[in-house]
C-alpha cells in the first residue's frame, strides 16, 4: 500500500499528539521529528539528548511506531545509521527492507530449531 502524497514535516508533526505520549515517547519523538533518511539521529545521540538508555530509546520508538502510528525509520548503514522520520514512500520503503530481512531471517531460524528431531 502507498502512502498518501507526501505530507510536509510540519504536517506530521502537528499529527503527533505530544500531549498524549508518554514522557519518553514525547522526549523521543521530539528529538527524532528534524531527522531525515539522508541524516539520521544516531541512538547514541538519542540516549544523550533525551537522558535515557539504550533500551528505553528503543522501546519509545518502537511504541512510537506500532502504538502511535508515528512513522519512524532506521538505518543500519555506516556512516548513516540511526532513526529518521518517514516523510514519503521511499523513507518507508527504506525503512521498511532491512525488517523484512531480518524477520525472514529469524523465520528460517524458528523453522529449522522447531524441526522434528528425527530430520
Amino acid at each position: 500500500s502507498t502512502l498518501s502524497s507526501s505530507p510536509s514535516a510540519e504536517s506530521l508533526a502537528l499529527r503527533i499528539d505530544l500531549v498524549q505520549l508518554t514522557n519518553e515517547e514525547r522526549r523521543v519523538a521530539e528529538s527524532i521529528l528534524q531527522f531525515r533518511r539522508g541524516n539520521p539521529i544516531p541512538l547514541r545521540s538519542l540516549v544523550e539528548r533525551t537522558g535515557l538508555n539504550d533500551r528505553a530509546v528503543k522501546l519509545a520508538v518502537e511504541d512510537l511506531i506500532v502504538d502511535r502510528g508515528v512513522r519512524i525509520g532506521a538505518s543500519r548503514e555506516l556512516p548513516h545509521a540511526g532513526y529518521y522520520l518517514c516523510v514519503d514512500d521511499a523513507d518507508v520503503e527504506a525503512a521498511v527492507r532491512p525488517l523484512r530481512s531480518t524477520a525472514e531471517s529469524l523465520l528460517r531460524r524458528i523453522n529449522a530449531l522447531t524441526r522434528p528431531w528425527n530430520e
